[in-house]
């Protein structure tokens, strides 16, 4: 069967990886997969799996155009009112490109099914659109993933055009429990099936950092508001009052929270705990290098890739009890989950694990066998295979 993947997102991300991990280990090797984004940045990491696998990454030529056009309604050139009529003109022109580019690559792979990758929904419009856009040429199913919480309620304009996406997608399929209800409160879909992520077995290269402590944690995320860095600074005082031996390491792009970060780790006077590393390419390489990770984030968190990034390399986590996170962490079986803005309890919890090393590596070890048995891209691509391949449509229904 000829599989088409769609990407619609404005940089390369975790839903980038988990559509790579996700084709790589597709069960069937007789299916011919064909992936492709409307961004530039990720092209690179596209047509480097596809020349190290059987994938096939078929250039979304209308992104050049996209790119220009946004570009151009940025720089604030135009005023206010003339600025959304020419958003308005400028999303029908690029309906129009978009659909004629999405039918030369369906009719020129000859496609059977087709599968829009969303962040939440309705994320990228190209994921919705090009829902219609498969039903309209032809192609025998759709599905669309949806990996995080939905914007809009049902009043709003995307809510109603869920209800005719609901109508064009065999299924909508979400990464955990807590999306799968809010989808259902807040949009039109139905037919919800929950499969839960999963990363790919294989470990990288340890990348060696100069550690300034010998106990060293990490937190690997944007830093925005949501993702709660604030939360583990405030907790930092406590920490290092009981255990000043350690290190904490924020990974990530430097994000709209980061002067406030800053202002805020001196006024606490734990400056000098505190590494904010930037954006790191090879972030998973890093891992190794710590105790443990924490994962404050405390809204809008669908699941947590960072957990089993961790559990990879045999490293707990402690985290919130924020969204889908519990579906995914056992509390202290191979993880601490905490109260949602918790301070006191996120610094206990770091305080119990830097002193009792036997249970830190206890749930590290825990976290990576789950990893291998639930949690990883083997599993998770036969959970979709047999979604995709079943004859008939599957419904997860919720009690009211």
């Amino acid at each position: 069967m000829n599989i088409l993947f769609f990407t619609h997102s404005y940089t390369f991300g975790g839903n980038d990886t988990f559509l790579l991990d996700l084709c790589r280990a597709w069960p069937n090797k007789h299916d011919r997969l064909i992936t492709s984004t409307n961004h530039r940045l990720g092209i690179e990491a596209y047509r480097k799996a596809a020349d190290q696998t059987r994938l096939v990454f078929e250039t979304f030529h209308a992104s050049k155009i996209l790119n220009i056009f946004a570009f151009n309604a940025d720089r604030g050139v135009l005023h206010k009112f003339a600025s959304r009529v020419w958003t308005m003109f400028r999303l029908l022109y690029l309906s129009v490109v978009s659909f004629f580019e999405f039918r030369r690559i369906v009719r020129k792979h000859h496609i059977e099914m087709y599968v829009s990758n969303s962040g939440g929904y309705p994320a990228g419009w190209l994921n919705v659109l090009t829902i219609f856009y498969a039903r309209m040429l032809g192609v025998k199913k759709t599905y669309l993933i949806v990996h995080n919480f939905p914007a809009h309620s049902r009043c709003s304009f995307w809510g109603s055009v869920s209800k005719f996406a609901n109508q064009c997608c065999n299924n909508v399929v979400t990464v955990s429990n807590v999306v799968a209800e809010a989808l259902r409160k807040n949009t039109y879909f139905n037919k919800v099936v929950v499969i839960h992520n999963g990363i790919a077995k294989e470990t990288v290269p340890r990348r060696k950092i100069k550690l300034k402590y010998s106990k060293n944690l990490a937190v690997i995320g944007h830093l925005e508001q949501r993702k709660g860095h604030a939360y583990l600074l405030e907790a930092l005082p406590q920490i290092v009052n009981k255990y000043p031996d350690v290190g904490v390491y924020f990974i990530g792009t430097e994000g709209p929270a980061y002067d406030g970060l800053v202002m805020r780790m001196q006024h606490l006077n734990v400056e000098d705990h505190v590494f904010c590393m930037g954006y790191q390419h090879d972030v998973e390489a890093l891992i190794p290098n710590f105790d443990f990770l924490v994962f404050p984030s405390v809204e809008y968190e669908s699941f947590g890739l960072v957990i089993l990034e961790g559990w990879k390399y045999y490293k707990p986590t402690i985290a919130f009890k924020s969204g889908g996170i519990p579906e995914v962490i056992t509390h202290r079986e191979d993880g601490i989950l905490v109260d949602n803005r918790d301070i006191k309890g996120l610094a206990s919890s770091c305080i119990t694990l830097l002193k009792d090393e036997e249970l830190c590596m206890a749930l590290g070890m825990n976290g990576h066998a789950k990893h291998n048995q639930r949690f990883n891209a083997e599993h998770m691509s036969t959970q979709y295979y047999e979604l995709f391949m079943s004859s008939n449509e599957q419904v997860l229904r919720y009690d009211g």
